[in-house]
């Protein structure tokens, strides 16, 4: 007889959980390739010691203290590790495969995000007293759950198997298993990693620690993924990572501000851009330009926008020097408006919007040649480009000949 849930269209509800797991999966890989920086950066010491993804573990770290980690990473607040954690089965049944394969010289680290008390029996994985009572405690856990699951079907759980893993060990393994795992309780997230980062280049001048954490950072992004294809070989070096960190100081040096903008995907939503920059929009229609030029201002403007604010968080620059950027690159626009004014002066409003077009034209395409940020080695050419069409917004600049006073007009 067919099932009659078979039937049922699909629920919402659990189309929406399903959505919500595999967003935390994916932030879990997320985190867990970028925690593998933090930790190369933390604990190598020499050029050839290195880290692997996805290997014998979450990450493995070759080098004088070969160590193995799992990452539990996860974006709920308020959540406990006890011995009844089906992520801390996971990870012991793990590891205890690896010990019946007789991989047991490395020690063996859980990452979690999860709280633990004082009071919780596995607080002593994170010092380094007696584990003898842990032992027993996992020991008899573990029976409870095969007991409970052998005698009653109904009460089968997803822990079962992975406790049958751990007592598949001798009592001996078992003992030396938990002698080798610490306990690393992590309040890192993935929107705090740069911050951790910086804190591990303590050779840097602290004033540029943070920015080179973020740059660092999206590199470490793309290269941990090359690591887990035929890209490129599998570890990743102290050695490479060293040589990334010297590249992005170089650059420091030289006065290169980054640009981290320059591909970056605006938002989805180009309207809201539109409504955030509603002025910009009317200088643009004052000249009857359609959307193909109103899509590409607003764009500009925020890529400029943004990129000025990344710099200013991050130290490179201030908001008095992009003041001063700002008033050189007005002038620079009068050079251009105001001769094309004066052109059409007592012109017909076809002849004044012809002009206003060729100064569009330019704000959009030749003015990034004409004013470049002082003081700077700056090749890009979007942050002249949208900060004109800022100042439009701003009605600083215009391209209509008679923009400010069709402006007042508008409600």
């Amino acid at each position: 007889m067919r099932d009659a849930s078979h039937d049922q269209p699909p629920s919402p509800v659990i189309d929406e959980i399903h959505a919500r797991e595999a967003s935390a999966s994916a932030a879990g890989y997320y985190f867990q390739a970028l925690y593998a920086l933090i930790i190369l950066l933390r604990e190598s010491n020499e050029d050839a010691e290195a880290v692997t993804l996805e290997n014998l573990d979450d990450i493995h770290f070759s080098g004088n203290r070969p160590s193995l980690f799992q990452v539990k990473y996860s974006r709920t607040a308020k959540r406990t590790l006890t011995i009844a954690s089906e992520q801390l089965w996971k990870t012991l049944a793990n590891w205890s495969t690896l010990a019946r394969r007789k991989i047991t010289h490395h020690r063996l680290i859980l990452v979690t995000s999860a709280s633990i008390g004082d009071d919780n029996v596995l607080a002593v994985l994170m010092g380094n007293g007696s584990r003898k009572a842990l032992l027993n405690a996992l020991e008899q856990e573990a029976q409870r759950v095969v007991d409970e699951n052998t005698q009653d079907s109904k009460k089968l759980t997803a822990r079962a198997p992975l406790c049958r893993e751990f007592l598949r060990l001798s009592q001996k393994e078992r003992k030396h298993l938990i002698a080798r795992i610490h306990l690393a309780s992590e309040r890192a997230t993935i929107a705090t990693l740069n911050e951790h980062a910086a804190k591990h280049l303590h050779l840097i001048e602290k004033k540029y620690r943070f920015s080179i954490a973020k740059r660092l950072l999206e590199w470490w992004a793309l290269r941990a993924a090359q690591s887990l294809t035929p890209e490129k070989p599998e570890p990743i070096t102290k050695a490479e990572v060293t040589q990334q960190i010297s590249a992005l100081l170089r650059e420091m040096s030289t006065g290169t501000l980054p640009g981290d903008f320059e591909d970056a995907a605006p938002p989805e939503d180009i309207n809201a851009l539109k409504q955030a920059a509603g002025v910009l929009v009317q200088q643009i229609q004052l000249v009857r330009r359609g959307d193909g030029y109103t899509n590409r201002a607003v764009i500009a403007r925020w890529k400029a926008r943004m990129q000025r604010e990344a710099w200013v968080n991050e130290g490179l620059t201030d908001w008095n020097e992009q003041g001063r950027f700002d008033l050189r690159l007005i002038e620079t626009w009068k050079f251009q408006f105001e001769p094309a004014c004066d052109n059409c002066e007592g012109g017909t409003e076809d002849e004044k919007i012809a002009v206003g077009r060729e100064v569009l034209d330019w704000a959009l395409r030749q003015a990034p040649d004409e004013q470049r940020i002082s003081g700077a080695s700056w090749n890009s050419s979007y942050m002249t480009r949208g900060v004109l069409q800022q100042l439009a917004d701003e009605k600083k600049v215009g391209w209509h000949p008679d923009y400010e006073a069709r402006l007042k007009e508008k409600p």
